[in-house]
């Protein structure tokens, strides 16, 4: 059997198979196939493409997909980091290397300056117009009710809460990983 013949038997067999597991394992032989290289010069068209795609689409989505609730990030337990610790030394090389990774010209803004409108917005951020800095109202999820006038970081922290994350929840009304938060105004009468 020639190439040519090979390739068009990959793709009269995406279109024979009946199984979806063959059918998703021949679409994605096809897409392989289909990859540009000096030896390979078949003209592959738009139609072919677009069956393709939707065909391997299909068929490594919701519960077909190798990764389906396995998520990106392992937490807890699944996690082959869980229950360990970085040494003092190695977290000391750490902050080294990623304070040199950070200067000179290794630093993004090296050589640039910020425009005027940029200075403008980020002044207006660090002065509360833009993030409300609190007094903040957290609700757990147990019904304790906590008011943090100062030190949000610090109670989320403590709580196992992300301080930006709650600061965020408060600007536009979310929860928080089951907290109620929300922008606290003392009432003084």
């Amino acid at each position: 059997m020639t190439a040519k013949e090979h390739y068009v038997c990959h793709l009269l067999l995406l279109k024979m198979v009946i199984d979806s597991k063959h059918r998703r394992s021949m679409a994605y032989a096809l897409f392989c196939m289909r990859a540009k290289s000096r030896r390979h010069t078949e003209r592959f068209t738009g139609a072919m493409y677009g069956l393709l795609k939707t065909t391997l689409s299909a068929y490594n989505s919701g519960e077909n997909n190798p990764f389906y609730g396995k998520g990106h990030l392992l937490a807890g337990k699944n996690n082959g980091f869980y229950g360990r610790h970085h040494s003092e030394a190695t977290k000391a090389t750490l902050r080294e290397k990623c304070r040199l990774a950070s200067l000179g010209e290794c630093n993004p803004m090296y050589g640039k300056t910020h425009s005027e409108a940029t200075k403008k917005r980020c002044s207006e951020m660090r002065s509360g117009k833009a993030f409300p800095c609190g007094p903040y109202r957290l609700v757990s999820p147990n019904g304790d009710e906590f008011i943090v006038r100062e030190g949000i970081y610090a109670f989320c922290k403590s709580h196992g809460l992300v301080g930006p994350n709650v600061i965020q929840a408060a600007q536009k009304g979310h929860r928080s990983r089951g907290w109620l938060v929300e922008l606290y105004e003392d009432k003084k009468d």
